[in-house]
């Protein structure tokens, strides 16, 4: 219960502390959807970055924010596709299927990389 109202801080309160810039301030929450505790169903967090403050984002952080909400909105979907072909012994659609998801996850997986270093980048710059 405490973690759901620190997401919903993190989500929905806008601005920055003072003298933080609003695109420090949004790459910090940018970041900190990547960790929010996910809801029952959502093993991707696709709620929490649904759902984040755009207040101050630049459009390269809402270019990704827009491409990491439609990965984490598809990939159980997908995670799902590829399991009922693998159980229907077809390899040949699997291996695609397979590929497909992965190549998904890790997409996903360089982007919230690539927030987590602009944000040191940015950390340390102030």
């Amino acid at each position: 219960m405490i973690r759901a109202f620190a997401l919903a801080a993190i989500l929905l309160l806008p601005g920055c502390a003072s003298g933080e810039s609003p695109e420090l301030a949004c790459q910090k929450r940018l970041a900190a959807a990547r960790d929010a505790e996910a809801a029952p169903g959502d093993d991707f967090n696709h709620r929490a970055y649904a759902g984040l403050d755009r207040t101050g984002c630049t459009e390269k952080q809402l270019a990704a924010l827009d491409r990491i909400t439609a990965l984490t909105r598809d990939l159980p979907g997908l995670t799902e596709t590829n399991n009922r072909i693998g159980q229907s012994g077809d390899k040949q659609a699997h291996m695609a299927a397979f590929q497909t998801m992965n190549d998904a996850v890790i997409e996903l997986d360089n982007l919230q990389q690539d927030i987590r270093a602009d944000l040191a980048q940015m950390e340390q710059a102030q």
